[in-house]
């Protein structure tokens, strides 16, 4: 049989255990700086190389990589997001800026699509259900196209057509 150690003994073991594994699996936390900030970042502005209109996380160009050094940079020394997002747009433009912002004349983007959807989708609508009710009337007012004279001399017309064949 097994000896059992007394309660004190017992606690100082799982208190060696505990702590040793804190120690173990503690991660490196780096202040003001995580991956979804600066992704985040990366992606709020277009770099301004001039190669194409793409944003920071996307263009493959070394301005973009020297841009992208200086906010891990600036974040590490604890600027938000926005702070470097404000400081990038007022160094290089609003053009910049890859988020439009819903205010001012750039409200006239977000609103346009619905209203020329709405007024387009309206003339369609007419449109379709002038053309349906067109077809659905009949031609003229009942009139016959053919009298029985007519229709009479069209098929004798026929018959000989048939007998010359």
């Amino acid at each position: 049989m097994l000896k059992q150690l007394p309660s004190r003994a017992v606690l100082f073991y799982y208190l060696i255990i505990v702590l040793t594994s804190v120690v173990v699996v503690t991660p490196t936390i780096v202040i003001g700086e995580s991956p979804s900030d600066l992704k985040q970042l990366l992606r709020s502005v277009y770099c301004y190389c001039g190669c194409s209109r793409e944003t920071i996380e996307v263009c493959v160009c070394g301005v973009a990589h020297d841009i992208k050094n200086e906010f891990k940079q600036l974040l590490n020394q604890g600027q938000t997001i926005e702070e470097i997002k404000a400081g990038y747009i007022i160094k290089y433009g609003t053009q910049f800026d890859a988020i439009m912002k819903a205010e001012g004349f750039n409200l006239v983007a977000y609103i346009a699509p619905f209203f020329f959807l709405l007024i387009f989708g309206s003339i369609a609508i007419l449109v379709i259900q002038r053309q349906k009710s067109e077809i659905t009337e009949p031609c003229g007012s009942g009139e016959k196209i053919l009298d029985d004279n007519q229709l009479k001399k069209m098929e004798e017309q026929v018959e000989e057509y048939r007998q010359k064949r």
